[in-house]
């Protein structure tokens, strides 16, 4: 059979082709995927810091001064703890510059004028930016 032996219109064109169902099939997916990435990182949904659960107890049992118990949780770094009582930072404080809380250590917070009457002492953690501890003390 040569070639000249072929009919005309022996083979049909009104084939379609697969390949533009496939395209669109393939770009609609595409999109579907980017937005759902974008979006997750725009609303916060990817990974993020937890929040530590660290237990303190504020109390006062000397004049003028706060005492702050560890009493157990997540181990926090002294560097990233930010001390406040009634919103200001306290002039003299034992807490450590440099290491980590751990379960039965404790640190006093003092100021030049000496604490008196109710107040919050307010523990923050800079790393995660999370209050830890905001308790009211009577200072005697």
């Amino acid at each position: 059979m040569t070639g000249r032996n072929l009919k005309k219109g022996s083979f049909k064109k009104e084939e379609n082709a697969v390949s533009p169902v496939i395209g669109v099939i393939l770009m609609v997916a595409i999109t579907v995927i980017l937005a759902a990435v974008i979006g997750a990182f725009v609303f916060g949904m990817g990974p993020s810091k937890s929040a530590p659960t660290v237990n303190f107890r504020a109390y006062s049992d000397t004049a003028g001064i706060i005492t702050v118990d560890v009493m157990g949780g997540d181990i926090v770094d002294y560097s990233t703890l930010n001390c406040t009582v009634n919103g200001g930072i306290p002039s003299k404080t034992s807490m450590p510059d440099t290491g980590t809380t751990t379960a039965g250590s404790s640190f006093s917070l003092e100021n030049t004028t000496a604490y008196s009457g109710k107040c919050t002492v307010t523990i923050v953690d800079d790393a995660t930016n999370t209050v830890i501890l905001q308790t009211d003390v009577n200072v005697v």
